[in-house]
């Protein structure tokens, strides 16, 4: 695939975009430069009372993608909420699946936590800063193409329609605040960034190459090829297709679903 920054204008009155990054979930391919944690679930292996900053939790979940990793600090940035206070988690140590491990958190507890609870994480914000991270000064210009997930038909004689993208330039306005980035999971979530002035939605972009793979009566039409391998459409139930009709296995590229199974998820492509 060409490097997409090719297609867009040259910023700033001197040559063009020079570097691309791509976000996208946690289940996207490997060509995804940053992937955004996974929601997480873990059970309270001790009784906790009013005023606590630590806790012992155990993860759950038998795979990778539904466990805590082995890496120190790797939980920070976390959330959890208890008696309706939302809590961040600032350290941990390294730990392996399916053994304890300590949490560092603030605020302390407002009311106890008891043992075998079980508190769902949730994921810390995908953050892109302009000037730390990409080395950007107040009005500096991006490119972006945000590709959503794609969608499931609910049909097994369709596939379904790969996810909307929306492509264009914006102005970065003050350098240092912090970007947004959510990238669209299945089916359908659009991919989004907000913060510093910017409010981008690929559900206000179009998925009119991304149409899916169907027959009517005799006639049978092949799924789009969507826009450079992004947001195609889906398969089929009994078409024989090559692997980009089948969403999952292209998560990070927005295809639609393979019949109405799960499509892949979205991605935001950056260019500086």
């Amino acid at each position: 695939m060409a490097n997409l920054s090719d297609f867009f204008p040259t910023a700033g009155g001197g040559g063009g975009f020079t570097k691309q990054n791509k976000y996208s979930t946690f289940r996207a391919l490997n060509d995804a430069d940053y992937k955004q944690s996974p929601d997480l679930s873990g059970t309270a292996n001790e009784n906790k009372t009013t005023g606590a900053t630590t806790m012992q939790f155990r993860s759950v979940g038998s795979s990778s993608t539904n466990s805590f990793t082995n890496v120190t600090n790797s939980m920070a940035g976390y959330q959890f909420t208890n008696n309706s206070t939302v809590h961040t988690i600032t350290a941990n140590p390294a730990f392996n699946y399916g053994y304890d491990v300590v949490f560092t958190f603030t605020p302390a507890l407002t009311a106890n936590l008891n043992y075998n609870t079980v508190i769902n994480f949730t994921t810390p914000q995908l953050t892109v800063n302009p000037a730390t991270d990409l080395g950007l000064e107040d009005g500096s210009q991006i490119g972006y193409m945000l590709v959503g997930a794609g969608y499931s038909s609910g049909n097994n004689d369709y596939g379904g329609r790969g996810g909307k993208i929306i492509s264009g330039t914006a102005t970065i306005v003050t350098a240092s605040t912090d970007l947004i980035f959510t990238p669209g999971v299945a089916n359908g979530g659009s991919s989004t960034i907000s913060g510093g002035g910017l409010a981008l939605s690929s559900g206000d972009g179009s998925n009119s190459s991304g149409f899916s793979d169907f027959k009517v009566s005799t006639y049978s039409f092949g799924a789009g090829s969507g826009n450079m391998g992004y947001g195609a459409g889906g398969g089929r139930y009994y078409s024989i297709g090559d692997a980009r009709n089948f969403g999952t296995n292209y998560h990070g590229y927005g295809v639609g679903s393979f019949g109405n199974g799960t499509g892949g998820d979205g991605a935001i492509l950056l260019f500086y």
